[in-house]
C-alpha cells in the first residue's frame, strides 16, 4: 500500500511539474502576441507614453486602415495566400504519390531512393546552383522560380511514407482480391485513411509558404509579384510605413507595423484550429513506425 501510495504521489507530482512548466512556456508564447495586439489597437498618445502592455489603451483602429491603404499591401497579401495555396497543392501531390511506392516493400530499388532521398537532406547544391537553374529554365522573375524548387520535400516524403507503412496490408489485398489495381487502392483506401498525415503536410507546407521570403527576395523582381513577408520586411527594416515618413509620425508607424504582423498571422491562426486534431497523430504515427 505505502509503494502504491508513493507511486501515485510521484505520478502527481510529475504533472504538477509537467503543468507548471507548459503554462510558462505558453505565457512565454502569448505574452509578445497579447503586447503586439495591444498596442496595434491603442491610440498614438498611449503608445508614445508607454501605457500600453497587455490591454489596448484608448482603443482605436487607425493603424489597420493605414495597413490596408498602404502601397501593395493587398496585393501582396492576395499573392501569398495564391502562392500558398498552389505550393500547398503541388508539394502534397508530389509527395503522396512519391511517398506511396516509396512504403512498398515490392517495389525495386526501394533501398536505393530511400537514401537518396535521405541524402538530398543531408547536402544542398545551394542558392547559386539553383539560381543558375532557374535562369537557364527561364523561370527568373516568375513565381514557378520560388514553388519549383521547394515543391519536392524529403523529410514530409518519409514522414508520410513511415505513415503509409502502417496502414494494413490486408486491406489493400483484399481490395487486389475484388479487382482493384493500385490506383484505386491508393484512391480509396489509402488516401482516406491517411487524413493525419495529410493535415500534418498540409500545415508544414502551408506555413513554411506563408512565412518565405528569401528566395521571393532573390527571384522575383517584379514588385506586382512580391509576398506579404517582402512587404512587412521592407515596413519592419525602415521603421516606418510611407504614409508615416511623410508625416512624420514615428509612433504611427510602429502601430503600423505591430497591425501588420497581427493581419499576417491571422490566416494561420484560422488553419491551425482546423486541423490541430490531427496534428500530432499524424507526427507520432509518420515518425515511428509500428
Amino acid at each position: 500500500m505505502r509503494k502504491t501510495h508513493r507511486i501515485h504521489k510521484k505520478i502527481a507530482g510529475d504533472k504538477v511539474f509537467c503543468a507548471i512548466v507548459l503554462t510558462l512556456f505558453c505565457l512565454m508564447i502569448i505574452f509578445p502576441f497579447l503586447n503586439v495586439l495591444a498596442i496595434s489597437l491603442s491610440s498614438r498618445l498611449s503608445v508614445s507614453q508607454g501605457r500600453v502592455w497587455l490591454w489596448p489603451v484608448g482603443f482605436n483602429l487607425e493603424s489597420y486602415k493605414r495597413a490596408f491603404a498602404y502601397d501593395g499591401f493587398l496585393r501582396s497579401y492576395w499573392n501569398t495566400i495564391r502562392y500558398t495555396f498552389m505550393d500547398t497543392v503541388l508539394s502534397l501531390a508530389i509527395t503522396m504519390l512519391t511517398a506511396y511506392p516509396l512504403s512498398k516493400s515490392y517495389l525495386r530499388g526501394r533501398k536505393f531512393f530511400n537514401v537518396f532521398f535521405i541524402f538530398t537532406m543531408l547536402f544542398s547544391g545551394g542558392l547559386i546552383a539553383s539560381y543558375i537553374n532557374m535562369t537557364k529554365m527561364g523561370l527568373n522573375g516568375t513565381i514557378w522560380a520560388v514553388l519549383f524548387p521547394a515543391a519536392c520535400s524529403p523529410y514530409t516524403i518519409i514522414l508520410m511514407r513511415t505513415f503509409f507503412e502502417q496502414i494494413p496490408t490486408s486491406m489493400e489485398e483484399s481490395a487486389f482480391i475484388d479487382g482493384a489495381n493500385d490506383f484505386h487502392v491508393f484512391t480509396k483506401i489509402t488516401i482516406p485513411l491517411s487524413k493525419p498525415i495529410i493535415s500534418t503536410v498540409v500545415l508544414l507546407f502551408a506555413v513554411n509558404r506563408w512565412n518565405s521570403w528569401f528566395n521571393e527576395f532573390i527571384y522575383l523582381t517584379d514588385k506586382k509579384l512580391h509576398p506579404l513577408q517582402l512587404v512587412i520586411r521592407s515596413i519592419v527594416l525602415t521603421g516606418e510605413s510611407e504614409g508615416a515618413l511623410q508625416a512624420g509620425e514615428v509612433v504611427l508607424g510602429q502601430s503600423l507595423k505591430y497591425a501588420v504582423v497581427i493581419l499576417a498571422m491571422i490566416p494561420m491562426l484560422i488553419l491551425y484550429p482546423l486541423i490541430q486534431k490531427y496534428l500530432v497523430k499524424g507526427i507520432m504515427l509518420g515518425a515511428v513506425k509500428g
